[in-house]
């Protein structure tokens, strides 16, 4: 495993099981340490579900809320052998016995538990096992992404936008969110094989709740515009890894967006005789999130859509088959 990956592993262990007896660790910040540190609180109960006292043990393994996020990952029996052990050293070994991936989605979903935690008791609200359990699940796939070792045969060239195959348009997708309103924008920017645009929209949103929901906007967006284009051979890109992993995954999603996800599963088989759904990296995206930045600005409901003359006063775009740029004129 990647060296830096490791380490969060061990850090997220350690702050499992009845550490505070055997090893005496008292950084995690539960209501039971914070008590012992002195300082004064109403209640030690659980943040997520109200039932006892919070200590390390009880979030992570014994929490009756989070038992749910173990049931939707299907890791109750090894939730099961992980409550069996004494002590911070048989939970890790134990957990070292897994494999690869069972180990490192223990892990992430830890994090994100822990995250939702903290969440709640700022004031936020719960989130859904089934989504809490997506996104570990989402987490664990971008993990071991990551370490995959690198191919010797292979040469990295730098980022650059591509031009799609003969016959194919190319949607570059983005999302943006404007934290605290709930409120967000999506860009799409379509290219044929010369690099030249063939159409751009953008526009705002509400309900965007988070990042994914408006890259999950924008690509709706796409979709609708592409069949407007009358297009049959089509490529969306997008910067979120998510989103890309959501789509190609050949499985019934169970998700909160599960709905929407589905259907624009189907709305792609349907409409279109080949259409694929590929990531890239963010400054490869570049022109795209610079739309989603303009949608965001806009009301909801209001979109706007230009064709192969983009205006002058709106922006200026440099495109070719080797690099894509965006200067937007104030």
């Amino acid at each position: 495993m990647h060296e830096n990956l490791i380490r969060t592993l061990l850090f997220y262990a350690r702050v499992v099981g009845r550490f505070n007896l055997f090893y005496g660790n008292n950084s995690l910040a539960v209501q039971s340490n914070l008590i012992r540190r002195g300082m004064v609180l109403e209640d030690t109960k659980c943040l997520v579900c109200q039932r006892i006292d919070e200590d390390g043990c009880h979030l992570f393994l014994k929490c009756k809320s989070g038992k749910e996020v173990w049931k939707e990952l299907n890791m109750l029996e090894i939730r099961g052998k992980l409550l069996q052990c004494n002590g911070v050293q048989e939970v890790l070994d134990e957990i070292w016995r897994l494999d690869e991936r069972k180990c490192v989605e223990i892990i992430a979903m830890w994090w994100i538990w822990w995250n939702q935690r903290n969440k709640i008791r700022e004031g936020g609200e719960k989130v859904a096992a089934a989504d809490l359990a997506y996104r570990a699940r989402c987490l664990t796939a971008d993990c071991l992404e990551f370490c995959k070792p690198a191919r010797q045969d292979i040469t990295f060239l730098p980022a650059k936008w591509e031009p799609p195959d003969a016959g194919f348009l190319k949607f570059n997708i983005d999302g943006s969110l404007k934290k605290g309103n709930y409120h967000g924008g999506w860009g799409v920017i379509v290219r044929d094989e010369e690099g030249h645009v063939v159409s751009a929209a953008a526009g705002g949103a509400d309900g965007i709740h988070d990042a994914f929901k408006a890259e999950l906007k924008a690509l709706e967006v796409a979709i609708d515009l592409a069949s407007s284009l009358g297009a049959i051979r089509v490529i969306f890109e997008t910067d979120a890894l998510l989103l890309m992993y959501a789509m190609n995954n050949p499985s019934v999603d169970f998700s909160p967006a599960a709905a929407i996800i589905e259907d624009l599963k189907i709305q792609c088989r349907t409409w279109f005789s080949k259409c694929s759904i590929f990531s890239c990296k963010r400054e490869v995206n570049g022109v795209a999130h610079e739309f989603a930045k303009i949608g965001a600005l806009c009301t909801t409901g209001t979109m706007k859509v230009w064709e192969s003359d983009v205006p002058a006063d709106i922006a200026v775009l440099v495109i070719g088959p080797i690099t894509c740029i965006l200067y937007i004129v104030k």
